[in-house]
């Protein structure tokens, strides 16, 4: 195994990782000032450096039917995911945001500059959080939904990244920055919990931007912005423009556990803002579903999948459903090579997305709301390059329970007439 891997898949404490030179040169000590006393709900993670490398499918094979190799006590296949792995520059076109198996919710952070995936390891300039991006796109990558972002009100200039802060692991990621503004995020399936934790006292702004977009913002509105159920009505370009996905947003905003029941502010190109007078240690939390058919679904699904749970418990719950999936397979190997085989099944397992609302509900191909039968779920937000020869066949060994319903979206997809590259109107 090259040594980068070595360094990348090795750590599992919180140390400070080698930080590309670019990175370094612009965040200085800027950025790592500031109290330190608030301590993460997250158990520090891996910081691999980012990067792609390919493994040999004899090792592949090997993980799936050799004799398997017991993991520690303390370290299961979901400790040994590294989400930064192809996520410098534009190798990977990979993010480190926090995703359940097929979610359609990937909540992660938006760097300036961005790849696709709007995220660039190298970049030391945090823009905010958004909740959807396309994984390993081409062209102009999908995504960047609802970004949200928190500063000190009156703060000038870049909002800086504290790079060794910086930890992602399956389900989960977390990030220093601004001088000590803690930011914390696990996703589920359909829905997200953001929290953010206050180094000191002071007012903040917390601004929601439902025009940022990966791909061409084709429209952009707001249902409610009450905080206790600000909902979104969104439109936007897939990957390369050649069609539009709608995508609906309802989210709660609470501090302390709390809701505030307070109304924001939309000002120009409809930026929802909010004024929080904070004290040291104060949580901020924005808990969103997403539903493909309307704000009534987005509510459901952000009640029905976080609910009043726990940051903590949100993140247990979805690393537990990432070891299952990935503790399917137990490969034989060193500690390297096993990592990088869960860090590249974890990718496998990120689509296609599951996109019924508790209800069943989903947005068909052709735009008609559609309910799928009990028992069944619709999947979308296809990557169809050359996975009928790969993707699908592992699916289909490792996900069996997944791959009639998978099989019946894809069927339904084509039924409708799909074009070369998207439909015209897509759930996803």
């Amino acid at each position: 195994m090259s040594e980068y891997f070595r360094h990348a898949l090795s750590s599992t404490t919180n140390t400070p990782a080698s930080t590309p030179a670019k990175a370094g040169a612009q965040l200085g000590n800027v950025a790592n000032g500031g109290p330190r006393s608030v301590t993460s709900t997250f158990p520090p993670g891996p910081r691999p450096s980012p990067g792609r490398r390919r493994c040999k499918a004899g090792f592949l094979f090997a993980a799936i039917f050799a004799t398997p190799a017991a993991l520690t006590a303390q370290e299961t296949p979901a400790d040994l995911v590294a989400p930064f792995v192809g996520t410098l520059a534009d190798f990977g076109q990979l993010s480190p945001a926090a995703v359940a198996p097929f979610g359609m919710m990937q909540l992660g952070p938006d760097t300036s500059p961005a790849n696709h995936a709007g995220y660039d390891h190298a970049a030391t300039t945090l823009l905010g959080f958004s909740h959807t991006r396309g994984v390993g796109v081409g062209c102009g990558g999908a995504g960047g939904d609802l970004m949200i972002s928190l500063r000190y009100a009156g703060q000038t200039g870049p909002a800086l990244i504290d790079k060794p802060s910086e930890t992602a692991r399956a389900g989960t990621y977390r990030v220093r920055y601004d001088g000590g503004i803690l930011a914390e995020m696990a996703a589920t399936r359909g829905a997200g919990v953001l929290r953010f934790t206050l180094p000191r006292a002071g007012t903040v702004d917390l601004r929601i931007d439902p025009r940022h977009s990966y791909s061409k913002r084709l429209a952009a509105s707001w249902g409610s912005l009450a905080s206790d159920d600000l909902r979104a009505d969104l439109v936007a370009g897939t990957v390369c423009d050649q069609g539009a996905y709608h995508l609906h947003s309802a989210s709660r905003i609470l501090v302390n556990g709390r809701p505030i029941h307070q109304t924001l502010t939309a000002g120009a190109n409809d930026l929802a803002t909010l004024h929080i007078a904070g004290k040291a240690g104060d949580a901020i939390e924005i808990r969103t579903g997403l539903s493909t058919v309307d704000g009534r679904g987005a509510a459901s699904v952000r009640n029905t999948e976080v609910g009043n749970k726990s940051l903590a418990a949100v993140a247990g719950e979805t690393r537990s459903a990432w070891n299952r999936i990935l503790g399917r397979v137990v490969p034989s190997g060193s500690r390297d090579e096993r990592a990088l085989f869960y860090t590249s099944l974890y990718r496998v397992m990120e689509t296609p997305v599951a996109i019924d609302d508790p209800d069943g509900r989903h947005r068909d191909n052709d735009g008609a709301v559609q309910t799928s039968p009990k028992g069944r779920t619709r999947y979308a937000n296809w990557s169809l390059w050359d996975n009928y020869r790969t993707q699908m066949p592992l699916l289909a060994l490792l996900q069996p329970e997944r791959s009639a319903d998978i099989a019946q979206s894809l069927v339904a997809l084509y039924a409708n007439g799909k074009a070369q590259w998207s439909t015209p109107t897509n759930p996803s």
